[in-house]
């Protein structure tokens, strides 16, 4: 049975691209000063760098500069929409109405600061 380190060893055969001795692939994608390492879960080279485009647009979208000044109501919604297709509706219809809630709350809020 090959050892632990010999399994994870891992080579470069693309920018951001690595296969283990196994044949599978890996992504090891950096953003402001984190290193995410993902099993791409396939040995076919080409799918492997398609996954990677989407890891890579994932990544951006989530780590990128324009999502640091996103809205709450923007965030949210986001979220639940990642969340919907993974969850019952019994226990996505407490989410949704916690937002909805949560988003009224913040807009009297807001409203009477500005008043």
């Amino acid at each position: 049975m090959p050892k632990a380190s010999e399994t994870q060893a891992l080579k470069r055969v693309g920018e951001c691209l690595y296969r283990n001795v196994q044949g599978t692939y890996f992504a090891l994608v950096k953003r402001h000063g984190k290193q995410i390492k993902k099993s791409l879960e396939t040995q076919d080279p080409e799918i492997a760098r398609r996954k990677l485009t989407d890891l890579t647009r994932k990544v951006d979208r989530i780590q990128g500069q324009a999502q640091r000044d996103i809205l709450f109501e923007e965030l949210a919604t986001q979220w639940l929409a990642s969340v919907k297709f993974e969850l019952k509706p019994s226990s996505y219809s407490p989410r949704d109405a916690a937002v909805f809630e949560v988003s009224a709350v913040k807009r009297r809020l807001s409203f009477c600061a500005l008043s």
